[in-house]
């Protein structure tokens, strides 16, 4: 009992650090937010600003709803978009902590907590952030808290209203196919797989499969760019180099734009090194990610990796996509599954592993694309 009780108390004083840095940290990413509004940002807000203004469009869903909203509110369709971004990080950060929260034995958490990239990936590298990945990640981190929360015959029935309403995740940005496989590991995780279970979510992932090939086929070209444009010049987004104008790009000219990226060796020398280092933070974690693995969760992990591994062949934001994987790897952890039993930790012996937790999360950072090198000195390491 008395263990029991010490243990409960150290949890309780433990995450009170958590919060605080979730809270500074979520107020770091307003304040980005707000940045990249001010600057009409053409990749973090004109990203999301692809509308159908000039026909059926690849990642247009999204920007078509926030231009109608912005008409009919009287608003830069801009403020829209940050409303849905902060939202969505408002969700996986107050969801992770929910979960974090509910964790038996906390502790072999703190490395990836208080990580570079976890939660801070946005404010090391400001234009990395509010991207449409964050939609994926905030609807990952729901799915696995209602799996520990909720009664199974209800998370079942949720889980597919949101396989089916997945495709509209896929209209806007045509990536998030590639990690639908990291959502049904949450299912085949809770529910023992079957014939009827797996006719089930085949069928409810076709939709999600028809509007990626939809995605494809309408890529867009030099009228629609301008169309798109010209629907958002009273708001301001002109940036012709950005991600509206990157629509009618080929299959070609975006793997030759990441070619040039990776010519000098940068990408291939650092981008390794920054997924070691991260990778570090799972090593306390290895119990519980033992527990997750199955031949059937290992084969959908191993297709999201295969489909990111193609998307990097075509786009040179490498740290994002790497990103998505990790965090998700952190979520998928979360879902529920025996801990052992609670051991009591004298904080004394926390002033160690506190400083060891201090320095990884200040000598290196995840970068998204570019410069590649992720040590904080860079001026120090070659």
């Amino acid at each position: 009992m008395q263990v029991a009780i010490e243990a409960a108390h150290l949890r309780k004083w433990g995450l009170l650090p958590v919060a605080a840095f979730l809270l500074i940290a979520y107020g770091l990413t307003v304040q980005n937010g707000l940045e990249a509004l001010a600057q009409r940002h053409g990749w973090m807000i004109g990203d999301w600003l692809i509308n159908y203004q000039g026909g059926f469009v690849r990642r247009g869903l999204l920007g078509e709803v926030a231009y109608w909203l912005a008409r009919w509110l009287g608003v830069n369709p801009g403020q829209i978009v940050l409303g849905i971004a902060l939202a969505c990080y408002a969700v996986y950060f107050w969801f992770s902590f929910l979960l974090l929260k509910g964790l038996k034995k906390p502790m072999p958490y703190a490395f990836l907590v208080f990580s570079p990239f976890l939660f801070l990936f946005q404010i090391h590298d400001f234009a990395g952030g509010f991207r449409k990945e964050i939609i994926f990640l905030a609807l990952l981190t729901f799915t696995v808290w209602q799996a520990k929360t909720v009664e199974r015959s209800r998370f079942k029935r949720r889980f597919f209203a949101i396989l089916w309403l997945y495709p509209a995740l896929v209209l806007s940005h045509e990536a998030s196919i590639i990690w639908l496989p990291l959502l049904l590991v949450v299912y085949v995780h809770i529910f023992q797989a079957s014939q009827p279970r797996w006719r089930m979510l085949m069928l409810a992932i076709v939709p999600s499969v028809l509007a990626f090939g939809l995605a494809l086929w309408f890529r867009g070209d030099n009228q629609t760019v301008a169309d798109i444009l010209f629907s958002l010049r009273e708001a301001g987004f002109l940036n012709f180099s950005a991600a509206i104008a990157a629509l009618n790009d080929t299959p070609a000219q975006a793997m030759g734009f990441t070619a040039s990226f990776m010519q000098s060796g940068a990408y291939l020398y650092y981008y390794p090194q920054a997924v070691l280092l991260a990778l570090l933070a799972f090593i306390p974690l290895r119990v519980r990610l033992s527990a997750l693995v199955s031949p059937l969760t290992l084969a959908l992990f191993l297709l999201a990796l295969l489909g990111s591994a193609v998307l990097i062949i075509a786009a040179a934001d490498w740290g994002r996509f790497i990103y998505a994987i990790l965090a998700s790897l952190f979520l998928l952890s979360l879902l529920p599954k025996g801990e052992g039993a609670v051991m009591p930790i004298a904080p004394m012996r926390l002033a160690l592993p506190g400083l060891f937790v201090v320095a990884y999360a200040s000598l290196w950072y995840l970068p998204h694309s570019e410069n590649a090198n992720p040590y904080i000195w860079k001026g120090f390491v070659p």
